[in-house]
């Protein structure tokens, strides 16, 4: 990483301790994120399992019958197969939440992320506001530090609307790593499987698709989650954030 301004540096700033809270806010709020998740998926298949006991049950009972009626049979029959419907739509259903509320998390938790840098260092994301104009009006009754304060907090604002893989990009543009080994243990970044979870939450939710079997998707809300530690341990090294 290419010297970047350090905590340390701005230490004389009287929000210090305000940015170490905020920081600290924001690996409190992930971790709480997946604990939710967690019990979520935890309390779900808990239940399909007390259901499945009950089936079970009654099935044993009518095998250990003489002679169970014919109605009792076909009424057992008939619970198993809606049981059996019931339990793959609740299994598919909670996994397309899952998935949506990890990664409502992870998108959350990019965007305070970028606040916290650009109060840092706002220096940094000069370059993301270049471009941008403003009304000369606006201009005539400000200095260059409040036209850039004014710019790079619209900028924010409009951030926050964005995509998920936009609040990645503008992360990595500021930190600008040289390589990404190490920063999470066991955890590989991978721009193609973020935009791949992107699309996945995005045609989850707007082209209804939660009906559908999700391959592997306990693997791929841990990976969301493992995204915004990544990201967290990212900027902590970058801007030499320890614990407080």
């Amino acid at each position: 990483m290419d010297n970047p301004t350090t905590f340390d540096q701005v230490s004389a700033h009287p929000d210090k301790k305000q940015r170490e809270m905020d920081f600290l806010a924001v690996e409190i709020n992930l971790r709480e994120g997946r604990i939710a998740v967690s019990a979520l998926h935890a309390t779900t298949y808990q239940g399909l399992a007390a259901s499945t006991g009950g089936i079970v049950r009654r099935g044993k009972e009518l095998v250990a019958e003489d002679k169970p009626l014919k109605q009792d049979v076909e009424l057992y029959k008939n619970q198993e197969l809606l049981y059996d419907l019931m339990a793959d739509a609740a299994k598919v259903a909670v996994d397309a939440a899952e998935i949506i509320f990890a990664h409502a998390i992870l998108d959350a938790t990019l965007h305070k992320l970028c606040k916290i840098s650009a109060t840092i260092d706002p220096n940094s994301w000069m370059p993301m506001i270049q471009e941008k104009r403003i009304p000369l009006k606006e201009v005539k009754a400000a200095n260059v530090s409040q036209i850039e304060r004014k710019l790079l907090g619209s900028y924010l604002e409009q951030l926050e609307r964005e995509s998920l893989m936009s609040k990645c990009d503008a992360l990595f543009k500021v930190v600008r790593p040289k390589h990404t080994r190490g920063v999470l243990k066991k955890f590989k970044y991978s721009h193609a499987r973020m935009v791949s979870l992107d699309q996945l939450r995005h045609d989850l939710v707007h082209k209804l698709k939660f009906h559908r079997k999700i391959k592997q998707a306990e693997a791929k809300v841990c990976y969301l989650f493992n995204a915004g530690q990544f990201f967290f341990n990212l900027l902590s090294k970058h801007y030499n954030i320890g614990p407080l």
